[in-house]
């Protein structure tokens, strides 16, 4: 709320007022960047209201008052209106998930705050000790609804034995801030399975070459 000096303007006097944008990286979003109000004595006040638009907005920007229209001549300005943000965030729902198993998929699920509807976020996987190749895809889209979300990730199999893999998974908004990350998620190793089929020879013999069938 702006609450200006009108003692020198009749009262009922109907004065108008433009917000002008200093610096944003994002355009400021106002329910409305120009208006009017009725003086009312001494003192007189303006709210603005900034709208919630979702993203992550810096700058500032002030409050003019003019004569006679919105275009009129400026009577006054504000001191510069710095703009404070509340961020975006996504938080991944317990229990989380702490191993994805080779050659399946394991599904996440985030709960968000000021993420509209609709909106696209996405999961990036940040290796720890795991590569590209350990997965189907390292990145995918998100979309939110009603403050929930979920995705899957699926690892590819191999026919390798190895250690315990690790990664992170964030989410991400669409300009790439990161609003959660879960660490720690694992890869459990399959180990393959050989079966014997068909017939196989039951005894070696010295000097001969014997055949096995093994899948």
């Amino acid at each position: 709320t702006v609450t200006w000096n009108t003692s020198t303007v009749t009262t009922g006097t109907t004065l108008y007022y433009t917000i002008a944008n200093i610096g944003l990286t994002n355009a400021l979003e106002s329910t409305t960047l120009s208006g009017s109000f009725v003086t009312a004595g001494a003192t007189s006040t303006q709210t603005i209201t900034i709208v919630d638009n979702g993203y992550y907005s810096t700058g500032s920007f002030v409050v003019q008052v003019r004569s006679d229209s919105i275009s009129g001549v400026i009577m006054a300005v504000t001191p510069i209106i710095n703009i404070t943000d509340t961020v975006s965030t996504a938080t991944f729902n317990t229990p989380v998930p702490t191993t994805v198993t080779e050659g399946q998929s394991t599904t996440f699920t985030i709960t968000t705050t000021r993420v509209k509807n609709g909106e696209a976020l996405s999961y990036k996987i940040v290796h720890t000790t795991t590569t590209d190749q350990d997965f189907v895809q390292t990145t995918g889209p998100i979309v939110v609804n009603n403050n929930t979300g979920s995705f899957t990730i699926s690892a590819t199999s191999n026919l390798s034995t190895h250690t315990s893999k690790t990664f992170t998974i964030q989410i991400l908004q669409a300009y790439g801030t990161v609003i959660g990350s879960v660490t720690g998620i694992t890869i459990t190793d399959v180990v393959p399975l050989i079966t014997w089929f068909g017939s196989n020879p039951s005894t070696l013999n010295s000097g001969v070459t014997s055949q096995f069938n093994v899948a």
